[in-house]
């Protein structure tokens, strides 16, 4: 039985509102009277890692002095979301720190939803009308997954 495009998009946009309300579910949590409190330590080090990148803009730094006392040490993972976190404080208002928290705020909900999206336009490309999304087209996604060790 082959759904009707009304029908998809409205299950598209309510599997989207179900998603962002799931994201925004710490919202009282994290938007506090005392300020913006993240959960756990890695927000905190991407924070860091993002008000860096905002004093130095566009470059994320790759060797931290802090890590590592006292040598230091460089940074092994990658760049691309402290980078879009600066980047996200560059445009919002108020001061470098208080724009940093903010977008560490806001983008991760932001990218929980828009992978929905993502992913609902690569399995088009991917997903015949009428068959079922079979073990070939799931090594055709993801192939690095699906290798075997020789």
């Amino acid at each position: 039985m082959e759904m009707s495009r009304q029908r998809y998009a409205i299950s598209l946009i309510l599997v989207s509102l179900v998603a962002t309300v799931l994201r925004l579910g710490t919202w009282s949590s994290v938007f506090t009277t005392g300020g913006i409190t993240l959960d756990g330590t890695d927000g905190y080090y991407h924070l860091r890692r993002a008000w860096l990148t905002l004093q130095d803009w566009p470059w994320v730094p790759q060797f931290d002095h802090l890590m590592n006392v006292p040598e230091g040490a460089p940074l092994v993972w990658a760049p691309l979301y402290d980078f879009l976190l600066a980047t996200l404080a560059k445009v919002l208002p108020g001061g470098a720190e208080s724009a940093v928290e903010l977008a560490s705020a806001i983008l991760p909900p932001t990218l929980g939803v828009l992978q929905i999206l993502i992913l609902r336009c690569c399995s088009d490309g991917l997903l015949d009308a009428g068959q079922p999304f079979s073990a070939r087209r799931w090594q055709r996604c993801f192939p690095e997954w699906c290798a075997s060790p020789s």
